[in-house]
């Protein structure tokens, strides 16, 4: 399970207290909301819930803008939940 921070805000003894609990903290360099745009890599933030408007809008105009390059699957989005794998 992953844990963001509020605020993004966090050292690394917060950090240790977070994995000594079993999750897996993670930080974000792209806030729409804060004029942040993603690159290549990038963990986005964005408050789908409505108490961030400006960034839903700043995300949905990034999409249109990369219509041609997510077709065509040059620009992808993924799960990050994906990228963790479980030896079972």
């Amino acid at each position: 399970m992953f844990f963001r921070f509020p605020g993004l805000v966090a050292d690394s003894a917060l950090c240790s207290r977070v994995i000594g609990l079993g999750l897996i903290p993670i930080g974000s360099d792209s806030w729409p909301a804060k004029g942040q745009v993603p690159r290549e890599g990038s963990i986005v933030l964005i408050h789908g819930n409505g108490n961030e408007p400006y960034g839903i809008k700043k995300f949905i105009e990034l999409l249109h803008s990369k219509r041609n390059d997510i077709l065509s699957k040059k620009w992808l989005l993924l799960d990050l939940r994906e990228s963790i794998t479980t030896d079972e």
